[in-house]
C-alpha cells in the first residue's frame, strides 16, 4: 500500500503556501468552492445539540494554533478564520465521543487541492477542562464528501475522501484515510471504484456532504 500522511502547507499561514499533496492553492477562491459553500450553509447551526459553548470556544481556539493563525486585524476584529464557512461532523467518529471533523472554506484555506480538513479527537475524561479537544490531524486538504468506512485502523474508522491531482488524471477521485496511529494517512494508489478492505468506498457512511446535510453535520456561526 502506497500510504502517506497528509501534507502540512509550507507556510505559517494558510494562503501563502504555494502547492499541496493533490493541487495548488490559489488566491481565489474556485466557482466550485463557492458552490459548496451556499450549499453548506444550508447545514443546520451548531448549536448545544451537537456542543456546548465551551466545546465550540476551545474547538476554534485549536484551529487557530492549528493554522498558525496571526492575530485578528484591527480593522475588523476577526482572522482568516472568523472570515470562513467552517462545516463540522459532530460525533461521528468513535461511539460515546464527541470527536469532530472541521471542513473550513475561505480563499484562504481553499484550492484545487480542496478546502482544509482538520479532524480533533475530543479528551477521554470528558471534563470542560482546557483543552476540550486535541487536533489529530491538520491542514489536510480534501474535497467533500466525506465517508466512514466499516472498517477501522488503531480504534478510529476508516474514511474515503476526495482528491485532485497526485496521480488522479481527470476530475476527483475517492480514496481511503487510514489512522496509523498518531494521525490519518491516504491511501493514493486506491481510486474511484476500486475496492478498500473489502468494501467500496461508495459503502461508506456520509459524514460531510454538499447536500442534504449528512447526521451530525453542522454550520459552525
Amino acid at each position: 500500500m502506497s500510504a502517506f500522511s497528509f501534507r502540512y502547507w509550507v507556510s505559517a499561514r494558510p494562503l501563502a503556501a504555494a502547492a499541496c499533496v493533490f493541487g495548488v492553492m490559489t488566491a481565489t477562491l474556485p466557482e466550485a468552492h463557492a458552490d459548496d459553500i451556499r450549499a453548506l450553509r444550508q447545514s443546520p447551526p451548531c448549536d448545544t445539540k451537537f456542543l456546548t459553548a465551551v466545546q465550540i470556544s476551545d474547538l476554534k481556539q485549536q484551529l487557530r494554533l492549528a493554522y498558525n493563525l496571526p492575530a485578528p486585524s484591527e480593522a475588523t476584529g476577526k482572522d482568516d478564520l472568523d472570515q470562513a464557512t467552517i462545516v463540522l461532523s459532530v460525533g461521528t467518529l468513535r461511539p460515546k465521543h464527541r470527536d469532530v471533523i472541521a471542513y473550513i472554506l475561505s480563499n484562504s484555506f481553499c484550492g484545487t487541492a480542496g478546502c482544509a480538513t482538520t479532524i480533533l479527537a475530543d479528551r477521554d475524561d470528558r471534563t470542560l477542562a482546557y483543552p476540550v479537544f486535541r487536533v489529530l490531524t491538520a491542514r489536510t486538504v480534501v474535497h467533500l464528501p466525506i465517508t466512514k468506512l466499516p472498517t477501522q485502523h488503531n480504534g478510529w474508522p476508516d474514511l474515503t475522501v476526495q482528491i485532485a491531482g497526485g496521480g488522479v488524471l481527470q476530475g476527483y477521485a475517492a480514496a481511503p484515510a487510514y489512522f496509523n496511529g498518531t494521525t490519518y494517512t491516504v491511501d493514493q494508489s486506491v481510486h474511484l471504484g476500486a475496492i478498500t478492505n473489502g468494501h467500496s468506498p461508495k459503502q461508506g457512511v456520509p459524514l460531510l456532504r454538499d447536500a442534504p446535510p449528512a447526521v451530525g453535520q453542522c454550520l459552525l456561526q
